[in-house]
């Protein structure tokens, strides 16, 4: 069985809990909210009304359904961003402690320092100078791991890793 998160648009996040009748009712509370009708075609329409709001609100974009894959290459695009904590993008415990990419570009800086571009268009620095002069070619792969205090190492193609930041 597939799970998938649903992420509501943050002004309906903090409505308060919906009931049934109550015109601010989230699209996700409208459906739980018919599993107390008793009588069972009441709860069928009650479904059905439910159902189409829900329906309207993915199509609208108002309500968002991503599944676990979406979610991991969520977080993963994000590696490297100082991000507050984001419900929908799961526990901290999983984010991932290093990427492994490709390199589409690279351009020196100067003084053995460099602008790095990803596959996935993410743009790094590294802030120290490349100590094994390595210079970055096309298509060379790029380890980027976490390291204390909000920094990160990058090693190019198996290389000592040098101090990094994302650009974008």
């Amino acid at each position: 069985m597939q799970t998938f998160l649903v992420v509501a648009a943050l002004a309906t996040a903090v409505a308060p809990p919906p009931t049934q009748g109550n015109p601010n009712a989230t699209p996700i509370g409208s459906v739980t909210a018919c599993r107390s009708v008793a009588d069972s075609a009441a709860r069928l329409a009650c479904y059905d009304s439910a159902a189409a709001a829900l329906d309207q609100a993915v199509t609208s974009k108002d309500l968002v359904v991503l599944s676990p894959g979406d979610v991991k290459e969520t977080r993963r695009s994000l590696f490297g961003f100082s991000l507050p904590r984001l419900p929908f993008l799961g526990d901290r415990d999983q984010e991932e402690s290093e990427i492994t990419a490709k390199l589409k570009s690279a351009r020196s800086l100067g003084y053995g320092k460099w602008r790095l571009v990803l596959e996935d268009g993410a743009v790094w620095e590294t802030t120290e100078s490349n100590r094994d002069q390595v210079i970055p070619r096309v298509g060379t792969s790029v380890k980027i791991k976490r390291g204390v205090l909000g920094s990160y190492m990058i090693n190019i193609d198996g290389t000592r890793g040098v101090k990094a930041v994302r650009i974008s």
